[in-house]
């Protein structure tokens, strides 16, 4: 999706449908996703996962009962500092 949006599909499944979809509304991003990586289950053993998009935004997404949660995590900047995150929502490794 180029307007931000992430979805997740289960592969164990023949059906095109994914799981669930964000919407531009709750995905807090307006450009392309270029990369996820999948995390260990949170402590209530729901889902989650990391996206990179191309306004180097890193968004964290839960999947509870198939609805999406977003969190912007951090946002990257060219020459290696973060902007617009306060002090103590900041991640030295993800």
């Amino acid at each position: 999706f180029y307007d931000g949006c992430v979805a997740v599909y289960n592969l164990k499944k023949k059906s095109l449908e994914p799981v669930c979809k964000g919407t531009p509304k709750t995905s807090l991003l307006t450009n392309p996703v270029w990369q996820v990586r999948w995390q260990n289950d949170d402590i209530d053993n729901n889902h989650n996962f990391f996206s990179v998009s191309a306004d180097s935004r890193v968004v964290s997404w839960t999947l509870i009962k198939h609805e999406l949660i977003s969190t912007e995590t951090i946002r990257l900047s060219v020459n290696g500092s973060l902007s617009n995150v306060p002090d103590d929502d900041q991640l030295v490794n993800i």
